[in-house]
């Protein structure tokens, strides 16, 4: 996987940048909403209007990179399955009549279909799926600090408290879910 996500370094690098460019304005809604509230309590009604107009045509602009990036992200997987695809190809053709006499046909189906979406689902998806999550949670971390560090600090401490709950108390409910399955079974 690593061999193609390198390959495509610029097509990468493309994608990358319309994530963080979409998170950070997925991050500016909650800015402009926050904006929007005290103007609001302010009395200021024509700035308000101002803003909302704003935050559409934020909206729409959003919804259309959002759009071109999971088309995009799409068709350079599919291109990085194809070369795959190819590689596994080219590997069956160098290998020597001997070693592929005893392979079934279907193993070399199973590499082209199976193998391959294996890689799709299990590499470059989770793989992209990994940096979105990653380039939000830093532009809500960010966005935390330019609102008042102390909240940032604090989710911080209760986000690791809730990890370290919910790792300790889930091998005790996958525990409990084992015996209650073979109980059901008797």
């Amino acid at each position: 996987m690593k061999k193609y996500l390198l390959h495509y370094k610029k097509e990468n690098a493309v994608l990358l940048f319309l994530m963080i460019f979409i998170n950070g304005i997925e991050t500016s809604f909650a800015f402009l909403q926050m904006y929007i509230g005290k103007q609001v309590i302010e009395g200021e009604i024509k700035k308000v209007l101002l803003v909302v107009a704003f935050n559409s045509a934020l909206a729409y602009f959003f919804y259309v990179l959002l759009y071109i990036r999971k088309n995009y992200q799409t068709y350079l997987i599919s291109t990085m399955n194809t070369e795959l695809r190819n590689d596994i190809s080219k590997k069956i053709l160098h290998e020597s009549f001997e070693k592929n006499v005893g392979t079934d046909s279907g193993e070399y189906v199973s590499w082209y279909t199976n193998d391959v979406r294996e890689a799709e689902n299990q590499g470059f998806q989770v793989f992209y799926s990994y940096m979105d999550t990653g380039f939000r949670l830093l532009m809500g971390a960010i966005s935390l600090l330019f609102i008042k560090w102390e909240l940032l600090a604090l989710t911080l401490v209760v986000s690791g408290i809730s990890m370290y709950v919910s790792k300790r108390f889930s091998d005790k409910v996958e525990k409990y879910a084992e015996k209650v399955s073979l109980a059901m079974g008797n």
